[in-house]
């Protein structure tokens, strides 16, 4: 490998630790208000219901119908739910973790850099 193709290389695995690390790092993060208002709002996605039980679900395509939550369950297949908004405890949405991204971002960014280090170390030393 020369020194264009090791400079390619590593440039490629930069802008590929940004990436993964902006496009993987969410988080649920409980919504204030009502359910109702939450799962009416403009946000679309899955929601993490918190029943006054305790128990959690995760509802896909969530809508309000009369006094319930109704969604679709993830997993195969899917199985529609309701459940009563006097259950709901809190309901919550998938949002950005900017520390967790830049966490990943950092570690992946550090790795591939101590690669294409012992890699020019290597080219070097052939030389």
């Amino acid at each position: 490998m020369n020194t264009t193709q090791f400079r390619t290389f590593t440039l490629y695995g930069v802008l590929t630790g940004f990436v993964c690390g902006a496009l993987a790092c969410r988080t649920w993060v409980s919504q204030p208000g009502a359910p109702e208002q939450v799962v009416a709002g403009n946000e679309r996605g899955p929601v993490r219901v918190t029943k006054i039980d305790a128990s959690v679900v995760v509802l896909m395509h969530p809508v309000v119908a009369n006094d319930s939550l109704v969604g679709a369950t993830q997993g195969a297949p899917p199985q529609r739910i309701a459940i009563p908004i006097a259950d709901v405890r809190s309901v919550a949405r998938r949002k950005l973790s900017l520390s967790k991204s830049a966490g990943v971002v950092l570690g992946y960014e550090a790795v591939v850099g101590g690669i294409g280090l012992l890699w020019a170390t290597i080219i070097e030393l052939r030389h």
